[in-house]
């Protein structure tokens, strides 16, 4: 059970649970198997039967409870990307739309990109789902500032955001 939390507390129901405010306002009704209080770029995990939604830090519902897991990416990129029974896609905060991918895999977003794999290569699209940086790496991480380590066949090295090596060297490891 949650202790207090910026005057909203949790409260339960018939083996389900909401939230209240202070004054004994309820904010979210006991819908829900669990409602986590730790906001990660305004956002906080609900679960209702196995499946993932989200609430922002106004306890309103950003996402319905129907996503498998849920990657929250930095909140200066405005975009949650969520996987479900194989299929991946993102939710757009500002826009409020919801983006299908036709990927096998999606990830991490930032500084504008998100890496995503097609087959066995990876590579990073944008919030669009245009291809920013070709699929040509087996393994990709996020950037950060300016910079991610991508994997080829001779090991690990580092491009930038516009996708050129930035070392003329590979290493046995990368951080």
């Amino acid at each position: 059970m949650w202790p207090i939390y910026q005057d909203v507390y949790q409260f339960s129901e018939n083996g389900k649970v909401g939230l209240k405010d202070t004054n004994g306002n309820i904010l979210l009704p006991c819908q829900f198997d669990s409602i986590s209080f730790f906001f990660q770029d305004g956002l906080a995990p609900v679960e209702i039967d196995n499946k993932i939604g989200y609430i922002n830090e106004n306890w309103d519902m950003v996402l319905e409870p129907s996503y498998d897991e849920y990657i929250i990416c930095d909140a200066n990129e405005n975009i949650v990307v969520f996987w479900r029974e194989e299929e991946y896609g993102w939710y757009d905060l500002k826009t409020k739309e919801i983006y299908y991918a036709p990927y096998d895999m999606l990830h991490d977003c930032y500084e504008g990109l998100i890496v995503a794999r097609k087959g066995e290569l990876y590579g990073y699209i944008d919030q669009t789902g245009k291809t920013m940086i070709e699929f040509q790496w087996l393994f990709c991480s996020d950037f950060h500032e300016g910079m991610a380590y991508v994997i080829d066949e001779h090991g690990y090295t580092y491009i930038n955001n516009d996708g050129e090596i930035v070392f003329n060297e590979h290493w046995d490891d990368a951080a």
